[in-house]
This record gives C-alpha cells, sequence and structure tokens, in this order.
C-alpha cells in the first residue's frame, strides 16, 4: 500500500515539475566585445528548453506582441518573435540601464533571446530575471531567464586620461590651406574689380555715396528731428528765451556732428565764414544759402535771448516758421553734396 502511494507521489512530482521550469543557460555573448556608456548593445542569451514555445499549444499571442509567428512542430522549423515597448517598461525597468528591444528565436529546443540594451553606468551589469512567458504572453508556464552579468568597458581608464582633452581645430587636409588662402584672394581681387566697374556708373556712384552718408550721420540726424518735433508741439507753450536757446543749440550740434567742426564753439556770425572755410569756397551755391538761413536764424534767436523780448513779441507762427527754415536746412545737409557744372565758356 505504501508502494503504491509513493509511486502516485512521483508521478505527480513529474507532472507539475514542468509548469514551474526554468531555461537553461548554455552560453551568452556581449555584441560588441567592449561597450561603453551610452552605446547600443546586444546581449545575445542562448538556452534550452524541454518544449516547443512556438507551438500554438504553448503559445498564445495577444496583441501585445508583435511580428509573432506561430509554426508548426516541423523540425528545422524556426520562428522569431519581439515584444512591446509596454512589456518591456514592465519587466525589465532599471535606472542602470534602458532596454529597448527583445527578440527572441529558436529552433527545436534551443532559443536564442537578443536583449538589446543602452548601459547607463560602468563596471559589471547585472540585468534582473524576469518570467520570459510573462514577456512574450505564452500560454505556458512561467519561464524564468536570469542573463549572467556583462562588463561596461570605461573610456577614462581604459586610455588613462582623466581630465578633458583642450579644444583642438577642425582637421585639414595637408595642403588645402595654401589653395583656401589664394581662393579667397581671388575671390577678394574679383569683388574689387566688381566694384570699380560699377562705381564708374554716376547713379550707383551716388546711391552708394548717399547710403554710407545715411549710415553714419543718421543717428545725428533723428535725433536733431525728434528736437524739432518736440518744439513743433510744445514751443508755444515754452518761454521765448528757452525756446530760442534750445533751438540755437540744436542747429550748432547738428553741424558739429555732420561735418565735424567746432560748431557748437562758433557765434552765430561766425557760422556761414567757417563753413566756407571748411569746403575751402568748393560748397555749393544752395548749401550755401541754407547755411545762410541756419544763420538767420540763430540771430534772430540771440536777439530774442539778450534783448528781453517777451512772449507776446514772439508769437507761435514765427516759431513755427523758424522750425520750418530749420528742417529744410537740415534734410538739404544730409544729402551728397553735388558737384555744380560751369557752363561758361573759355
Amino acid at each position: 500500500m505504501q508502494k503504491g502511494h509513493c509511486r502516485r507521489f512521483y508521478t505527480l512530482i513529474l507532472l507539475v515539475l514542468p509548469i514551474f521550469s526554468a531555461a537553461q543557460s548554455t552560453q551568452a555573448a556581449l555584441i560588441p566585445k567592449d561597450v561603453y556608456v551610452g552605446d547600443e548593445a546586444e546581449i545575445r542569451f542562448e538556452f534550452s528548453f524541454a518544449g516547443d514555445l512556438f507551438s500554438p499549444d504553448t503559445s498564445g499571442l495577444s496583441g501585445g506582441v508583435q511580428g509573432g509567428v506561430a509554426p508548426s512542430r516541423t523540425a528545422g522549423r524556426q520562428a522569431n518573435l519581439s515584444t512591446s515597448e509596454e512589456k518591456i517598461t514592465e519587466h525589465l525597468s532599471n535606472s542602470d540601464y534602458t532596454v529597448k528591444k527583445l527578440t527572441l528565436s529558436g529552433n527545436g529546443n534551443l532559443y536564442v533571446l537578443s536583449v538589446f540594451f543602452i548601459p547607463w553606468k560602468t563596471g559589471e551589469l547585472d540585468m534582473e530575471a524576469f518570467d520570459l512567458a510573462s514577456v512574450f504572453e505564452f500560454s505556458a508556464s512561467p519561464l524564468f531567464i536570469d542573463i549572467p552579468g556583462v562588463e561596461i568597458q570605461s573610456i577614462s581608464e581604459k586610455r588613462g586620461e582623466k581630465n578633458l582633452r583642450p579644444v583642438r581645430g577642425p582637421l585639414i587636409i595637408p595642403g588645402t590651406t595654401y589653395v583656401v588662402v589664394l581662393f579667397s584672394a581671388l575671390i577678394l581681387v574679383l569683388c574689387a574689380a566688381g566694384l570699380a566697374v560699377l562705381f564708374r556708373f554716376k547713379l550707383i556712384r551716388n546711391f552708394a555715396k548717399s547710403f554710407f552718408a545715411r549710415i553714419f550721420s543718421s543717428r545725428n540726424y533723428l535725433k536733431a528731428c525728434r528736437e524739432l518735433l518736440f518744439l513743433e508741439k510744445n514751443g508755444a507753450e515754452m518761454a521765448a528765451s528757452l525756446f530760442c536757446s534750445r533751438l540755437s543749440a540744436l542747429i550748432r550740434i547738428y553741424l558739429e556732428k555732420r561735418f565735424m567742426q567746432p560748431f557748437t564753439a562758433k557765434t552765430s556770425g561766425e557760422l556761414t565764414a567757417s563753413f566756407s572755410a571748411l569746403f575751402a569756397g568748393t560748397a555749393s551755391e544752395t548749401s550755401c544759402e541754407y547755411i545762410h538761413e541756419l544763420y538767420e536764424v540763430c540771430a534772430r534767436c540771440d536777439y530774442i535771448r539778450f534783448c528781453g523780448i517777451q512772449n507776446s513779441d514772439f508769437s507761435a507762427e514765427e516759431r513755427l516758421f523758424h522750425i520750418g527754415k530749420t528742417r529744410k536746412a537740415l534734410v538739404h545737409f544730409e544729402q551728397p553734396e553735388e558737384p555744380e557744372v560751369n557752363d561758361e565758356r573759355l
């Protein structure tokens, strides 16, 4: 009677044992052999299992399996499975590494599990054991996989360098430096020749002069225009002496910055003479007329300031008249000076 009970117990053990079976490892390989932090590598883990994981009887492929194939038990038939990112995150998440993909292939009782991962630390990296059946959603019994640890290399230890290297310039093929220099010099010569040809045309030459003149004098001109606009809006409410002081200072400051001459140190009577001496008598008749108008404005301002003229004697219309004369003169001086053509025949 006791022998019958023992026989039944051993039979039950043989029936239950395959349900909690584990994969028998044969070998594991790291590809490539030297892996550093941040590199994408592969652990190819070969194991044997007493059964066909791809058989319809043991493999229930649900929506989580991608590209799953369930062949028959024909000898020599091979199949491949890959799992989803959700399953990888659920079973193989770790701060020391990131598993990107898992693939499983096999032929008969020998299977190959490929783990594609990125390590984040140096030294030995040992992945935690996991249930392969849960990852690939097999209906078979739990199949625990314990991948042996792999070594992650350190670049600093391998090369013996612990400090950052200094910044290096770009690598240049020997002899190309002279080619680049000659090519740059040729471009400069061609550009200079092209500009020389273009500047022979009067229209282009005048446009260039006007353009560069505006670049260097626009700030001074805009500042003077803002001051004129302020006097135009608020000049009627200002005291006569204050209005004349600001208008006279505006004219002198503009002329000084425009022609690089100390016009702020000149009296009103010296403005015309200083302007003529600056151009040595070569200024156009129009420019001389506008500098004379600015002299008249400054002279009138001096008279009002020093003679004690009241506001009632210096009307708003007269103030706007002097502002208009000043604005016309400034607009003229912002334009390039054109030489006058002498039509007299000798």
